[in-house]
């Protein structure tokens, strides 16, 4: 094989390792958040990364904890105001806008909303917090980070792998 073509295979598995790895990563964030009484409501959520850099739309939440320990499967997600049609999160916590449930009539789930308004509010039922009325919602506790999904991490490994097998020949 010619330097030429054994460049162009390389060059080619490198640009699929790297996207596999871009476009998988958008899809999955880790969230948390510490309520005023110092529970902590995390889990995994799927969403799309909006052109802001900072949206999420969020598209299905996933493993709820409450401080650690597993909370009820989320069944119902929707957006609570008019502002956004779509329930959605940001990475910054500056503009949030969901309602999660368990189910569609909402029996046992949590909410958070904060607009630019400056209208801020997260509650949580029994099974996610401490189930304490309406608080004021505080973006400095909320954490939303994005997580590489497996086959990201495969599509890295496969592009160094041919690279490092073309470069040995």
């Amino acid at each position: 094989m010619t330097n030429i073509v054994k460049t162009i295979i390389f060059t080619s598995a490198m640009a699929a390792g790297v996207t596999l790895g871009v476009a998988a990563e958008a899809a999955n964030f880790n969230f948390s958040y510490i309520d005023n009484n110092g529970d902590v409501l995390a889990g995994m959520l799927k969403g799309d990364l909006q052109s802001d850099e900072d949206t999420v739309i969020v598209s299905a939440i996933t493993m709820p904890t409450v401080n650690g320990i597993s909370a009820p499967e989320i069944t119902f997600i929707d957006s609570i105001s008019s502002f956004s049609e779509v329930p959605l999160v940001s990475l910054s916590g500056l503009m949030m806008n969901i309602l999660a449930c368990n189910s569609v009539d909402c029996d046992e789930g949590f909410l958070f909303f904060n607009n630019s308004l400056g209208l801020s509010m997260y509650f949580s039922t029994p099974s996610y917090g401490s189930g304490s009325p309406f608080e004021i919602y505080n973006a400095d506790n909320w954490k939303l980070t994005s997580t590489p999904e497996p086959i990201s991490i495969l599509g890295s490994l496969v592009a160094v792998g041919m690279g490092f097998a073309l470069k040995r020949k």
